[in-house]
């Protein structure tokens, strides 16, 4: 496929009709959580920076959402770019467009999760007790900071 130079058009166009294929292929809670809040800009016209709130949310785009963004980029604009997202910690507010859940919340999210994946109930029951455990015993901050390091390690561990 031949690149297309981004000097004959406006990107920011561009990157809202992307945003408008996803949002056709993807459910409203998943669009509205993960790709609403990217923001995207152009480099060295073949590369796409798209940026993610947070480091969660940039782990997250890249192992459930990157190829979807590819190729949408690559349907809107009939070229390929090479696509790398970068988690965006902005100053007074580190997670800006994803609210944060309350336990009750966070364990119904989890519960849902678990139902998708078919895990077995008694599993279910054992990480569910242990998730009450740490909301017991880890701040806020220390379960997402502590989290998202274990979380980045299964990727490091996988591609080893």
């Amino acid at each position: 496929m031949t690149k297309v130079t981004v000097k004959n058009f406006n990107f920011l166009d561009i990157w809202t009709k992307v945003l408008e294929n996803i949002r056709e292929s993807i459910s409203k809670p998943s669009y509205e959580t993960w790709i609403a809040p990217l923001t995207a800009q152009i480099e060295d016209e073949d590369i796409v920076i798209i940026k993610a709130p947070n480091d969660f949310a940039k782990d997250w785009i890249e192992v459930r959402y990157k190829e979807l963004i590819f190729e949408s980029i690559r349907k809107v604009t009939g070229s390929t770019f090479e696509i790398e997202v970068v988690g965006i910690e902005r100053e007074n507010n580190p997670i800006p467009t994803i609210t944060r859940l309350n336990i009750r919340q966070a364990l119904g999210y989890f519960l849902l999760a678990c139902n998708e994946a078919n895990i077995p109930k008694s599993t279910i029951n054992e990480i569910y007790k242990n998730m009450r455990w740490q909301f017991d015993i880890k701040t806020p901050e220390e379960a997402e900071k502590e989290g998202y390091e274990w979380y980045r390690s299964l990727e490091k561990d996988k591609i080893q």
